[in-house]
């Protein structure tokens, strides 16, 4: 257990003409983690730097010229940090615009392209029903004596017979296809609305082709038939699709050659705009600056020196031991091998200042839970290759893959304690006399009962058998990976408990540690005491009930009418342990079904079954190692969030984020 990174609070106070150099230092230095003024009376909020507006107009095109041109963002290399002139500012600034306007104009041809083919595209689709139907786009000028209607029609049944019914005074064409079925009805207007009604009982979706002779008219293609204007067009699609791939191709030559030039720049006025907008974070007065902020007690002597040295003592540095504020920022201070586990920790909630920080512990805890669970020297082999695979291709998840690494480990040592390859306990007689002539392993010969049936099977060495190992607890045979889950929860609550019992010490005194974390651990030997006496009487029960009740007083001081109704979560708490072993339980069990039930069946009957057996028992431990990375790892997280850290943390602390 360790103790978050010790925190001072540092203000600086000094002239404004050393407010600039100040900025400069504390980049640098990247330690100062600083607090916004909030405006008074006397101090006003700072301005930002004279330079910020000219720095963030050019920091704006180049972002914007990133993503035009599709660079990603990503680490620049060897990049250090500049002091702009005016010149290169200008410089770069109307290179930037070049650049953005070069840009911009071929995006927004490409855009008309675009837009031009959409409208080709759609009238393409139009013209190809005219063409399947035969009918020329001229007749499709509105009338006052003639109505149309095309579209697609769902049911197959004789639809001229039903509109002759209506009048005889129609033309109706229709065009079959393998899933559409297509139609235009040239009718007498009087008669249109009747014809609409049948036609909507037969399914019939209209198109409308209204806009495709204003687009055909405009284009002087409304007297040629539809297959000509359907030439036309998809030639017209030909040559706009070139222009577009012309652009594009510019657009990929406009990015590799100012790939470099705009990451560069935009990493080093992203440092300038923060610089520059620093001030709005500070006290200000006509004269002088105000800027409040933490540093790392270990840091303090180098940040005091460097501004002394830079401003030749020209400011002034307040330290102050921190008291109760609650903007004391946290930083976690772990050793090395234990720092991926504060991957959970910012996953839940940083402690505040005066708790302990739950990383060591949790980096013990976690891969033993986890390896618990699943424990089996294949499953751990496979999930080790895999996290490891994951490390190189997915280095942002670096963190989180080390923990599943380190999990892994303890599950195959976990698997040998069990005695478990893939979910394989033993190996039937044959095998097992054939691998001791053979290669020399000699595996320890077992008597199992199977169906009334005792068969003899070589058992893999192993240190306990979860799968069939019992133990009486108060005249009751429970599986005992069940009873070993229990205890250590019981053992993981009262670590939890006496942690709480030192934040509390740190955080209110040794009396309110005694009555609210005192109280639940005087419960629980009361709990205890009460059992025993129930079990051989050697306990008095009036000491039992005495000590209960001193208990409940205790709690009742320490944590309110909460402390008291929170008893019986107590056991609940306890008892979710159990997990630990039920999980493991159901993960083997499901293995040993796969084995038994699919793989050993098919592989005894010979010949092509054996590939058959291998496929099976490949998507089967697949599937259960899916499962048993998931399951173990949320029941894992679970029992450290749900019922350990509820005995001791508060969280709700705040990250430190130095400036810098």
């Amino acid at each position: 257990m360790m103790q978050v990174e010790k925190m001072v609070k540092v203000d600086i106070l000094g002239p404004k003409k050393w407010m600039k150099q100040v900025i400069e230092v504390l980049y640098h230095l990247n330690v100062y983690h600083m607090i916004d003024h909030q405006r008074t009376a006397e101090l006003d909020i700072g301005s930002p730097l004279e330079h910020s507006e000219k720095v963030s107009e050019i920091l704006v095109k180049i972002r914007a010229l990133l993503s035009y041109l599709q660079i990603p963002q990503q680490p620049v290399r060897k990049m250090q940090s500049k002091k702009w002139t005016e010149k290169e500012y200008y410089e770069l600034g109307k290179r930037s615009r070049e650049l953005y306007l070069k840009v911009t104009n071929i995006l927004e041809e490409k855009k008309k392209l675009e837009e031009q083919w959409q409208c080709n595209k759609e009238l393409e689709e139009k013209l190809q029903i005219l063409k399947k139907l035969n009918v020329h786009p001229r007749v499709l000028r509105r009338t006052s004596h003639i109505a149309y209607c095309i579209g697609t029609v769902g049911k197959e049944k004789d639809l001229r017979t039903h509109i002759a019914n209506i009048t005889n005074r129609f033309q109706l064409v229709e065009a079959r296809e393998e899933k559409q079925h297509f139609l235009a009805l040239f009718i007498d207007t009087q008669y249109a609305e009747k014809a609409k009604s049948t036609l909507a009982e037969h399914q019939f979706a209209e198109i409308d082709f209204l806009s495709v002779l204003q687009v055909l008219q405009e284009r002087k293609l409304l007297q040629k038939p539809a297959y000509q204007s359907l030439r036309k067009i998809q030639d017209e699609q030909k040559m706009l699709q070139e222009k577009k791939e012309s652009l594009e191709r510019k657009l990929v030559a406009l990015s590799k050659q100012y790939k470099e030039f705009l990451l560069l720049n935009e990493a080093l006025l992203s440092e300038e705009a923060k610089k520059a907008s620093a001030p709005l974070r500070f006290g200000n007065t006509k004269e002088a600056f105000l800027i409040h902020g933490w540093v790392p007690k270990a840091r303090l002597q180098e940040v005091t020196k460097t501004l002394n040295e830079t401003t030749k003592n020209s400011i002034y540095l307040e330290v102050a031991e921190p008291t109760k504020e609650k903007e004391i920022p946290i930083q976690l201070k772990n050793p090395k091998a234990m720092q991926p586990f504060e991957f959970f920790i910012h996953m839940f909630s940083l402690p505040n200042y005066k708790e302990l920080d739950p990383t060591m512990l949790m980096a013990f805890t976690f891969p033993i839970f986890f390896g618990m669970m699943l424990g089996d020297v294949g499953y751990g082999i496979v999930t080790l290759a895999l996290f490891l695979f994951l490390k190189k291709k997915i280095p942002s998840m670096k963190a989180l893959l080390n923990i599943m690494v380190y999990a892994s480990l303890v599950t195959i040592l976990f698997g040998f304690s069990f005695g478990e390859f893939f979910g394989f306990e033993h190996v039937s007689e044959e095998t097992g006399e054939a691998w001791c002539q053979n290669i020399g392993l000699c595996l320890e010969e077992e008597v199992l009962m199977a169906h009334g049936e005792e068969r003899i099977v070589y058992s893999f060495p192993r240190l306990f058998n979860r799968l069939h190992g019992e133990w009486n607890v108060l005249g009751y045979d429970m599986p005992a990976v069940l009873v070993i889950g229990a205890l250590i929860g019981l053992l993981h609550l009262n670590v939890g408990l006496l942690l709480g019992f030192y934040n509390v010490l740190i955080a209110h005194g040794f009396l309110h540690a005694i009555y609210e974390k005192g109280g639940w651990l005087l419960f629980e030997a009361g709990v205890a005491a009460l059992i025993a006496y129930f079990l051989n009487q050697s306990v008095s029960l009036f000491a039992a009930v005495a000590i209960l009740l001193l208990s409940c007083l205790m709690l009742l001081k320490g944590e309110g009418v909460k402390g008291l109704i929170e008893m019986p979560a107590l056991f609940s708490n306890m008892l979710s342990y159990m997990r630990l072993g039920a999980v493991g339980l159901a993960s083997v069990g499901l293995a040993v079904v796969v084995n038994e039930q699919f793989v050993i069946p098919y592989i005894e009957k010979g010949g092509l079954f054996i590939i058959v057996a291998i496929v099976l028992m490949v998507i089967g431990h697949v599937i259960n190692i899916a499962l048993g990375i998931i399951g173990p790892f949320l029941h894992s997280l679970r029992l450290h969030y749900v019922e350990f850290f509820t005995k001791f943390y508060h969280g709700g602390g705040i990250p430190y984020e130095p400036f810098g």
